[in-house]
């Protein structure tokens, strides 16, 4: 079984920004203008020789642990493994909760809580070197109640 967003939320979705072949380095954020509050963000990561490689999203760190190979949001953890050297999560944000999906649905993290509505920033976060961003997309989301 697999578990992923539903198609509709592509309705809901504002002009993407891109990007991709990013090499993470510690203490750099590629990402430092780039803002937020409902999201919908789709990475894929090439974690090379680095302990950890994520996205920390409006205050919340979203990791790949490669040591122990788990995506981790919060204090929830899932086992995830690298398929073809990567791996890819799918992040929805919202104003009460954080859902992340791992390798196209392998696995599914929802964590709750209120986001500070002043925090809206989103950083790369990396733990050793030769991690890379191979691809990174980043929408707004409209709201789904009128």
């Amino acid at each position: 079984m697999f578990a992923e967003p539903v198609r509709e939320l592509s309705g809901l979705e504002s002009t993407p920004r891109r990007w991709s072949d990013v090499a993470l380095v510690p203490g750099e954020n590629p990402l430092g203008d780039v803002r937020g509050e409902l999201l919908r963000i789709v990475a894929a990561f090439d974690p090379g020789q680095a302990e950890s490689v994520g996205l920390v999203v409006r205050g919340v760190s979203v990791r790949y642990d490669a040591r122990k190979h788990q995506l981790v949001c919060k204090n929830v953890a899932a086992p995830l493994a690298p398929v073809d050297g990567l791996v890819t999560v799918e992040i929805l944000v919202d104003r009460g909760s954080i859902e992340v999906f791992g390798n196209a649905g392998r696995v599914a993290l929802s964590v709750g809580g209120v986001v500070p509505a002043q925090q809206r920033s989103i950083k790369t976060e990396v733990v050793g070197r030769g991690a890379k961003l191979k691809a990174l997309t980043i929408s707004e989301l409209k709201s789904a109640w009128k």
